[in-house]
């Protein structure tokens, strides 16, 4: 899971120091991005876009465009997080942050066999197994050999996986505007669990688990589920 979510306390002390730091002139760029990272732990979606908007176009800083990869997909923006991490690895293959960010966002697609890559990427460069760690103990788990096994049994590939976790996180983001990380397991039998957490109200956070097997299967990639499951859990308001 993703580090804590600051509290309100912390988020208007932040966004005080950033509009200071706005009006100073300095910077700017930065503070544009610290502030769309702002508006969206405060579920504001459109705020995001908008502080980002003016980051990107007042700096080509490579931190600036990473940042944004990383909070598209708190933005439950995946397949977009995806794309601008990969366009990064391609523009900075010998960045280890960039390959290890473009690792932990196919990661969270489900996109393994995207994510060996990057992981390849970063072996071949010698990187510290520090980079991309969480991803590299899933993709090692014993139990990937079954789940792989079971794919191909049914003739699934990662980009079926991808999918749903699109219609997952579309759910997501319908219901709650943003999700508070993701965590991945394979079950012993091969079967890929995945749990996206949220902050809500109980009866929400379950009710998003049912809407979201119903979109899988209003998608027709119920098949899917044969190696998938994907469910909210979360801390209640």
């Amino acid at each position: 899971m993703d580090d804590p979510v600051p509290n309100e306390f912390q988020l208007n002390l932040l966004e005080r120091d950033i509009q200071r730091q706005m009006k100073s002139g300095v910077d700017v760029d930065a503070a544009y991005m610290v502030y769309g990272a702002v508006r969206l732990l405060r579920s504001d979606v459109e705020g995001f876009e908008k502080a980002m908007e003016n980051a990107l176009r007042l700096s080509s800083s490579l931190l600036v465009r990473l940042n944004y990869a990383i909070l598209l997909r708190t933005a439950c923006r995946l397949s977009d997080s995806l794309k601008a991490s990969i366009e990064l690895a391609e523009k900075y293959p010998g960045d280890f942050e960039v390959l290890s960010e473009a690792a932990r966002s196919a990661s969270a697609t489900l996109r393994y066999d995207l994510a060996e890559r990057f992981i390849d990427m970063l072996d071949k460069l010698k990187a510290p197994e520090m980079y991309a760690a969480k991803e590299r103990s899933l993709l090692r788990l014993p139990e990937r050999a079954r789940l792989r096994e079971r794919m191909a049994e049914s003739g699934l590939t990662y980009e079926d996986l991808a999918q749903v976790m699109e219609v997952a996180s579309a759910v997501v983001a319908r219901r709650f505007k943003i999700a508070g990380g993701w965590t991945t397991g394979i079950t012993p039998d091969g079967t890929m669990r995945v749990t996206i957490c949220v902050v809500g109200q109980t009866d929400d956070i379950v009710e998003t688990s049912f809407e979201i097997a119903d979109a899988v299967v209003a998608a027709n990639l119920d098949h899917v589920g044969e190696v998938l499951t994907i469910a909210c859990m979360g801390m209640p308001k």
